[in-house]
């Protein structure tokens, strides 16, 4: 039993224990309370302040949440990604249920960029929803600016990008009485979406209001952001020797003026281009290289639009081998970009936004003019790199459309006579045509006046590169639907002609497909290279090579082998075994 002095001392030793608790809790607090006075304006500061707590010495569960959501706020302001929810889960359960609705939005927005961190772009989403709602009435413009940003940025990785136009619009609707740099990165963003949806007068216009901003501020990082966009939308608009020249007189101003006269890497690339529209080959290809030499430790996409203008730049060389090298490497950097895609490709956005709590979580958002201040360098990059991606595509398909037109003015003719001779000399050999012969020397003709009609488009949109190949593609498109075993009597007619050398080839190599073989029969009847092309309606002007590359690959021959030779000496071992 315990008596009175007992009970005493008991007292004593809890109310010591407990006042020790509270002293410790107290340091804790004190350093929190600076941490978040500093936060803002000496977040490095803060960060290690905190950092400088020990967890186990926090009792409270109130100022272990409170650590937890200053600490994740921290990392974020120092940018430092979190990919673990450890750290902020604290806060979240807290928060759940106590404290203030300011401390509720932080909680779940900080949780919500760690769920963007992992790739994880529904729980992400969700989050910020959750803590959108807490933000209502309260004084948090920074922060529901930050989320305004981090939605857009989301709308952007998907490709959404008049949903993200919207969000930078209402962040500029808000933002503007702030009056501070990070508008200026709220309008490039902006910019670089317009430019996406090829609104380029009103990009141009954008980027003009980003540099104003930008000047008054001193950004020179944001300043040389707005020029490449600048740039990039200028040769967008026009490719041409004056865009061109403009373009290449913008980079180097801005990097003059601001980076010491040194290119900025992400610049090497769109100077490479603006070189190649003004047909100087080796200022194009240094610039090239160059950014390859940055590109290759960590490869992206846009190392494929690198890729494929060194292949271009090395074809105007004739240099088809080193062309041929970039775009194989293009075609693998495609394929592991592609399959790290799929890992990481999130459902549609249609399918996982316009539930009916995201539809009442943007139609708040529509509603409110809350300033918003945004750290959008990250968004710059993806949009600057999803800028790049669509224009070199685009560009890349309209002037391989280009390049077949000019293929066919020139081969057109040679091939008709061709046509003529292979005719002629099958009527001389065999007499009256068969069945197959004639199913054949039809399908030819039938590809003649196909590229008549390309030849007539090319005139008839001289001038409007973008309707020009949208016409093409239409067309090509429907004569491979119509016309797809239009050729199968050519295995046939090449047996014929040189002693089943198709049934010869098929017993040897056993490797070849049905493509090598349909190239085999054009080499052994005398088509060019670029008349093989025209029939099977290669418009890369790599392809025909690539192939036939392959073919010398699968007979066993080297690069240096000639194909017309090897097929001539069969032809000859053939016509012995008679």
């Amino acid at each position: 039993m315990i008596n009175g002095t007992n009970r005493i001392l008991i007292f004593i030793i809890l109310s010591l224990g407990i006042c020790a608790g509270c002293q410790g809790n107290k340091v804790v607090d004190a350093k929190l309370t600076q941490a978040k006075q500093y936060m803002h304006s000496r977040p490095d500061s803060a960060l290690q302040i905190i950092a400088s707590l020990k967890p186990e010495d926090i009792s409270r569960r109130s100022t272990r949440a409170k650590y937890a959501l200053l600490y994740s706020q921290a990392l974020d302001k120092n940018e430092i990604d979190l990919t673990s929810d450890s750290l902020i889960r604290p806060a979240v359960d807290y928060y759940r249920n106590h404290g203030r609705n300011i401390d509720k939005a932080k909680a779940w927005y900080y949780l919500a960029r760690i769920y963007d961190n992992q790739g994880d772009l529904d729980n992400a989403i969700k989050s910020y929803i959750e803590a959108e709602r807490f933000m209502v009435g309260t004084r948090a413009r920074r922060l529901l600016a930050m989320l305004y940003a981090n939605i857009g940025n989301l709308y952007t990785m998907q490709y959404s990008f008049e949903e993200a136009l919207f969000m930078y619009d209402k962040a500029l609707e808000v933002y503007r009485p702030l009056q501070t740099v990070n508008e200026a990165y709220v309008l490039q963003a902006k910019a670089s979406t317009q430019s996406i949806l090829e609104q380029y007068d009103e990009a141009l216009e954008t980027l003009a209001q980003a540099e104003k901003v930008a000047l008054e501020h001193s950004d020179t990082t944001c300043l040389l952001n707005i020029a490449q966009s600048t740039a990039a939308t200028i040769m967008e608009m026009d490719d041409n020797l004056s865009s061109a020249k403009e373009a290449k007189s913008v980079i180097f101003s801005v990097s003059r003026e601001y980076n010491r006269g040194n290119i900025p890497d992400d610049m090497l690339p769109l100077l490479s281009d603006c070189y190649y529209e003004l047909n100087q080959i080796d200022s194009a290809k240094y610039y090239a290289l160059k950014a390859l030499d940055h590109a290759e430790d960590d490869q992206d996409y846009r190392s494929l639009g690198i890729y494929a203008m060194l292949a271009k730049i090395y074809e105007t060389e004739t240099d088809y081998n080193a062309a041929n090298e970039y775009l194989h490497r293009r075609i693998l950097l495609t394929d592991s970009l592609d399959e790290r895609d799929k890992l990481n490709l999130v459902q549609d956005l249609e399918q996982k936004y316009h539930t009916k709590q995201v539809q009442q979580s943007y139609k708040r958002l529509r509603n409110q003019h809350i300033a918003i201040s945004i750290f959008a360098s990250l968004v710059i990059i993806i949009l600057g790199g999803v800028a790049w991606i669509i224009h070199r595509r685009r560009k890349e398909q309209r002037d391989e459309y280009l390049g077949f037109a000019d293929l066919i003015k020139s081969d057109h003719l040679s091939l008709q006579k061709k046509y003529a001779e292979l005719e002629l000399q099958f009527e001389n050999l065999h007499g009256r045509k068969d069945e197959k012969s004639r199913r054949l020397f039809a399908a030819l003709d039938n590809r003649l006046q196909s590229l008549q009609k390309i030849l007539e488009l090319a005139s008839t949109y001289e001038g409007n590169a973008d309707v020009f190949y949208e016409k093409v593609r239409k067309h090509l498109k429907i004569e491979g639907n119509k016309s797809g075993k239009a050729l199968d009597d050519l295995f046939d007619i090449t047996n014929l002609y040189y002693n089943d050398i198709i049934i010869y080839l098929q017993a040897h190599y056993p490797k070849l497909n049905q493509d090598d073989l349909a190239l085999c029969c054009m080499i052994c009847l005398g088509f060019s290279p670029q008349q093989t092309r025209l029939i099977f309606n290669h418009t890369n002007s790599y392809s025909i090579y690539t192939k036939r590359s392959k073919l010398r690959s699968k007979l066993g021959l080297t690069d240096t082998d000639n194909l017309e030779d090897f097929f001539t000496k069969c032809i000859k071992i053939l016509e012995k075994q008679l």
